[in-house]
């Protein structure tokens, strides 16, 4: 397993983060997935993840148990919550101040976390949406005092527009405030655009660091849908497939993943763990969050290390032939703003600078 900081911070987190998304909170599937986490970290993985609403708290409390279970000292961890959506059910008008980035809320919801984790801190707390509602200032203030606080150390945000994240970090530059460290970003090969387009300036002018989540498209990058099939997991219901794809063409999402898994069996891997591979292969990945149903399910993709450790420009050059995914950037220095293919990736296996 290898440690990367988080952006700028000085918090080191594993190439591979645990989620606490589960299916079920039934007694067994809550004992089983305790026994997962515990596994996860006796294979190094440090960084565990979960957010207020996940369950309507009950991840958090299933996280809190696991720790106390693993009684390892607290320095050997790096927990994360994500807060904005609270725990409550029903129409948005019985939410009041209970969801969002108020002050209100971001104090209430910190405390709440805290107690169901179990613990006296967290080591980052992420903002799970952007609130459109509130002045940035608000957001900002009410971060930098649970950070000052000592109930986080640090805080990020989760699926922000980029030039968010810029105003974020400047306002609090001006203001003296502890700055936003790192963006929890969905990132997959089917799924590039922030990472590799919108998100460059923030890696480039802030260092901001990344917990990729998604990693495998809710399953389409595993196979589970290769030939057409849609008969299992989440993407089985049309509305969450088409709120995934839109409208584009599903015969070439399915040409393209048939391809994938040649290449992938060809190279002596499954689809799993070269999408993984490819996702930590980028040097602007800090950690990439994983799920898992059983033990075997994250062994396997956890075999992805090992590819990760020889990746070679040439996979990612067949990679972006079969997905065709690139983002593009336009080059103003091209005569009537011809769109030409963003430059490539930088990879964590990519030759050092020359420090002369």
């Amino acid at each position: 397993m290898r440690y990367n900081y988080l952006g700028r911070s000085g918090l080191k987190a594993s190439n591979f983060s645990l989620g606490t998304w589960i299916s079920s909170y039934e007694p067994e599937k809550v004992d089983s997935y305790i026994n997962i986490i515990k596994h996860a970290y006796s294979l190094g993985i440090n960084f565990f993840d979960t957010a207020e609403s996940y369950g309507l708290g009950k991840s958090e409390l299933v996280l809190g148990r696991a720790i106390k279970e693993l009684n390892v000292p607290r320095e050997k961890l790096v927990i994360a919550t994500k807060i904005f959506w609270g725990q409550k059910q029903g129409s948005s008008e019985d939410f009041t101040n209970e969801i969002g980035l108020s002050r209100k809320h971001v104090h209430e919801a910190i405390k709440k976390s805290l107690k169901r984790l179990q613990l006296s801190y967290v080591d980052i707390v992420f903002c799970h949406r952007y609130d459109y509602d509130l002045e940035l200032e608000e957001i900002c203030r009410s971060m930098h005092e649970i950070v000052k606080s000592g109930q986080t150390l640090y805080w990020g945000t989760s699926n922000w527009p980029a030039a968010y994240i810029s105003a974020a970090i400047e306002l609090c530059r001006a203001k003296g405030w502890h700055e936003p460290v790192a963006e929890q970003c969905q990132y997959n090969l089917l799924y590039r655009e922030e990472m590799e387009k919108d998100y460059i300036p923030l890696f480039t002018r802030y260092g901001y660091g990344t917990t990729v989540w998604s990693p495998l498209a809710d399953g389409l990058l595993t196979g589970k849908y290769n030939n057409g099939k849609k008969d299992e997991g989440r993407l089985v219901n049309p509305e969450k497939w088409n709120r995934r794809f839109g409208n584009q063409d599903s015969d070439k999402i399915f040409e393209a993943l048939n391809n994938f898994e040649s290449f992938a069996k060809k190279e002596g891997f499954s689809m799993a763990q070269m999408a993984l591979a490819w996702t930590i292969a980028n040097s602007n990945t800090s950690t990439c969050i994983l799920g898992a149903s059983s033990i075997g399910q994250l062994e396997e993709n956890l075999k992805s290390l090992e590819l990760a450790q020889k990746w070679k420009r040439e996979y990612e050059d067949e990679l972006d032939k079969i997905f065709g995914t690139v983002p593009f950037l336009m080059d103003s220095f091209k005569p009537f703003g011809k769109r030409v293919m963003n430059r490539k990736r930088t990879l964590r296996v990519d030759p050092e600078p020359s420090m002369i």
